[in-house]
């Protein structure tokens, strides 16, 4: 069982989510940065599926009670096993009764702990991912206890793996949503050409861009979005949809993020900047 000492600022139980719902307004929710979980988990020899922790900005002080396998990915952060640093993006054995702390996010903001095994917390509609009004709850607490399979031997042979730098880039990959010919050639070009800022307004459900694309398209009826889907407001300004956001909307849906752009911008935060790169 791990405990947590101190939850860090926004610590959660993410795994790929559950897009099977979306039908019933359940949002997907998952991990924001899916490229990073999917490496950590990889490191530990665990399925892409499995359920790690999800650490924002800063990260938790955490007791484990029996042995395991541990790797970290994505943002860059301090992170110590009883007192000694290690590296992020390679897999260590952990003992019974050691404790682990993750320091502040230094670059990026959100960085993964896989599990080997994954958390063994329970499924709700195909998904251990955690989601207010879905779930009990959407953030750890101190004293919070989640239950992994105790690892009786370190026989498995595990590796590291050198992450590219490109996770952190202002470049933002994106392709052109439903709406996107509706606008004119001069707003579709200053989309790809002019850097946008992240507002105050950002969070797992969406990012709110500051700079504003004057338009006059009308609002459309309600229809399907999905994280990473670009929707321009009629004030101009742009929200950037993330995993924990709504299924359905009625402002024009004029970008769709790649998957690699939705990791890339779930390790910004506000203030950070970044320019649109069209991928046709």
């Amino acid at each position: 069982m791990l405990t947590f000492i101190k939850p860090g600022f926004y610590t959660s139980v993410q795994d790929q989510g559950r897009w099977k719902y979306r039908n019933k307004g359940i949002p997907t929710s998952g991990c924001m940065d899916d490229l990073s979980a999917q490496i950590a988990n990889a490191l530990v020899n665990n399925k892409a599926e499995d359920a790690l922790l999800e650490i924002t900005q800063i990260g938790p002080h955490m007791h484990f009670d029996t042995p395991a396998v541990i790797a970290f990915s994505g943002a860059q952060a301090e992170v110590k096993i009883n007192g000694e640093k290690i590296e992020l993006n390679k897999a260590y054995p952990i003992t019974a009764n050691t404790e682990v702390k993750v320091g502040y996010c230094q670059k990026g903001i959100r960085l993964y702990m896989a599990i080997k095994g994954g958390f063994q917390t329970p499924e709700h509609y195909g998904s251990r991912s955690w989601f207010e009004g879905v779930t009990q709850q959407s953030r750890c607490v101190a004293g919070d206890k989640l239950p992994y399979l105790t690892q009786a031997n370190f026989l498995d042979k595990y590796g590291n793996v050198v992450v590219n730098a490109e996770l952190f880039s202002d470049e933002i990959e994106v392709e052109p949503g439903p709406e996107f010919l509706l606008l004119g050639e001069e707003q579709r070009e200053a989309l790809v050409t002019q850097s946008f800022t992240i507002g105050n307004q950002n969070n797992r459900m969406g990012y709110q861009l500051e700079e504003v694309v004057k338009h006059n398209l009308p609002e459309i009826l309600s229809s399907p979005v999905l994280p990473g889907t670009v929707q321009l407001t009629p004030s101009g300004k742009l929200i950037v949809l993330m995993k924990d956001s709504a299924t359905s909307g009625g402002y024009p849906r004029i970008l769709q993020l790649t998957e690699l752009g939705c990791s890339k911008i779930a390790q910004k935060s506000t203030r950070e900047q970044l320019h649109f790169k069209m991928k046709f």
